[in-house]
C-alpha cells in the first residue's frame, strides 16, 4: 500500500508524489509514522532513493478499525489534514 498526492518538499511541488509509510514506534499514547516521498511511483519502482523522509506523531487510536498494522498506519496518515486528500495505491 502507498499514497499519491501533490506534495511540496525541498522547495518543489511534486504533482503525483508517491508516499510510503512505516510505523517507527508505537506506544499506548502515540504512534510515530515514518514517511518516505518519491516524485512518482515509477521512481520508487526504479529503486531510486526517496527525495524526502520525515516523521509524524499521532495519538494512538484504538478505535480505528484496521485489519493489520499497515492499514492502520495509512489510516492515521489519511486522518490528518496533510494527507486527507491522498489517493490509496494498492501494490
Amino acid at each position: 500500500m502507498a499514497l499519491s498526492q501533490e506534495y511540496t518538499c525541498n522547495q518543489y511541488t511534486y504533482p503525483n508524489a508517491y508516499i510510503k509509510a512505516h510505523i517507527g514506534n508505537a506506544t499506548v499514547e502515540e504512534t510515530v509514522v515514518i514517511v518516505y516521498v518519491w516524485p512518482t511511483q515509477q521512481d520508487r519502482l526504479g529503486e531510486r532513493p526517496p527525495i524526502y523522509t520525515t516523521s509524524r506523531v499521532f495519538p494512538t487510536d484504538f478505535n480505528m478499525a484496521a485489519s493489520n498494522p499497515i492499514e492502520y498506519v495509512y489510516g492515521l496518515l489519511k486522518s490528518s489534514e496533510e494527507f486527507q486528500d491522498a489517493i490509496d495505491i494498492l501494490e
